[in-house]
Parts: C-alpha cells; structure tokens; sequence
C-alpha cells in the first residue's frame, strides 16, 4: 500500500496560443508567445526576487531549474515564478503538492479548467505517475 493519486483523461482540449506564468501569489499570468524569460521578469517587476521555470521540468528531489533569462516561452507552455530562495534546495514532495494547488487554483480562477473532483479516482500508485504532464490532464471550461 501506498499514497495513490489518479488523473482523469481531459474531456476537451483547448487551442492555447499563451504562455501562462503562475506567480508567487497564485495568480496567472498570460503571454503572447514568443516572449523572453528577461521580458516577462521586467514586466512583472521581479526580475531579482524570482525565477521561471519550466513546469515540464520539475522532479521531485530534484534541484529546480531556472530557464534562461534569453529563453523563449512556449505557447501552452505553463512555468512558474518561484522565489530564488528555490534554486538553493530538493523539490520536495510538500513542495511539489503546494505548486499543483497553486496552478490548479489559478488556472481555475481564470476559467482555464474545470476540475471535476468526482472522476477523480485514487487507485494509482504515485510512483508510477512520475515524469507525467500534469497540464495535459486538466480539463476546460467550454464557453
């Protein structure tokens, strides 16, 4: 026995033509693609408290990444900004649950997704999720 999560497979796919950055406050932040990591850091006035990484990117007990400051997001790409006090220690598993709930809150309140906590089925074991993008389970919003 042991923890268990499921994903659910979306039951929409939405065109993106935006990067979304997840800010330290939970909230998002959306950009036109192409935009540099050095662009989207002035614009958020942060350009020497923060970092963006990219969400794809993340492992647990891993040391977090930070992205260039030349690099370009991707459209559909989600990254967040996270304090640079990140860089100096492990992703760990408490830190990796506080990322989701702040993505998962602020792609909510942006009408991005829709959970549906009632297809949420917990009979999978959580080592066998990782690597996955958690993005591409998310469902959406029809309008």
């Amino acid at each position: 026995m042991g923890n268990c999560v499921t994903f659910h497979e979306p039951t929409a796919v939405a065109p993106t033509s935006t990067a979304k950055v997840i800010l330290p406050d939970g909230n998002l932040e959306e950009y036109a693609a192409p935009i540099r990591v050095a662009q989207v850091l002035l614009l958020l006035n942060q350009s020497t408290d923060v970092f963006l990484c990219d969400a794809d990117h993340m492992e647990f007990n891993e040391y977090v990444s930070a992205i260039g400051s030349d690099q370009i997001l991707h459209s559909g790409q989600i990254y967040f900004a996270l304090s640079k006090t990140m860089l100096k220690r492990r992703l760990v598993k408490e830190d990796m649950a506080g990322l989701v709930i702040r993505a998962g809150s602020a792609l909510a309140k942006s009408g991005v997704i829709a959970v549906n906590v009632d297809a949420v089925n917990y009979s999978t074991p959580v080592d066998k999720i990782r690597g996955r993008r958690f993005a591409s389970e998310l469902t959406i919003i029809a309008e």
